[in-house]
């Protein structure tokens, strides 16, 4: 097996992982986490547990509930 199929195996794996839905709220995700996130396209992880790969603008959305109690308990 070559490096390119393994890597379009991984890739695959990844993808199926994720339920790619468009976006109805925004998420609260470390900052270097969401570049990260949207420059390389890499899954990151809300405060609220949900794992998505951001592509959206967030300014866009309100803002998940989950993650607003998951802050108010973190400050």
């Amino acid at each position: 097996m070559t490096v390119t199929e393994v890597v379009s195996e991984i890739i695959e794996d990844v993808v199926e992982e994720f339920e790619f839905e468009e976006p109805s709220v925004a998420h609260i995700v470390p900052k270097d986490d969401i570049m990260n996130g949207y420059i390389n396209g890499v899954p990151v992880l809300a405060l609220c547990g949900t794992r998505f790969i951001p592509t959206r603008d967030p300014n866009k959305f309100p803002l998940c509930e989950g993650c607003k109690e998951r802050l108010g308990e973190l400050l």
